[in-house]
């Protein structure tokens, strides 16, 4: 198993993983890392994969690295004369924008 690390974000991966006696492979840029989940963006559709990595996962780091963005920092102002409202985003094909 290869180890990335935060400064390997943005760089074409390629994971090599079992399940059920099966390969499974996924290529696509990661994204982010937190404990033995790697999420990438699959580079065929847009869409992002969590995969847990483990001792039997194989891992390729290519030298291609794109910028992924970042968060919007955006603050939200509250007026107080408005009523309160909540909207929840479920993401979907419509609700979300691949680049």
């Amino acid at each position: 198993m290869s180890q990335l690390s935060k400064e390997d974000i943005g760089k074409l991966i390629k994971i090599i993983t079992k399940k059920e006696n099966k390969e499974i492979t996924f290529l696509g840029y990661l994204v982010a890392i937190k404990d033995n989940f790697y999420k990438i963006k699959l580079k065929d559709n847009g869409y992002n994969v969590d995969v847990i990595v483990d001792e039997n996962t194989k891992i390729e780091i290519s030298e291609i690295k794109v910028n992924l963005g970042k968060l919007s920092t955006n603050k939200l102002n509250y007026n107080s004369k408005l009523p309160n409202i909540v909207y929840i985003g479920t993401g979907g094909t419509i609700g979300t924008h691949v680049d």
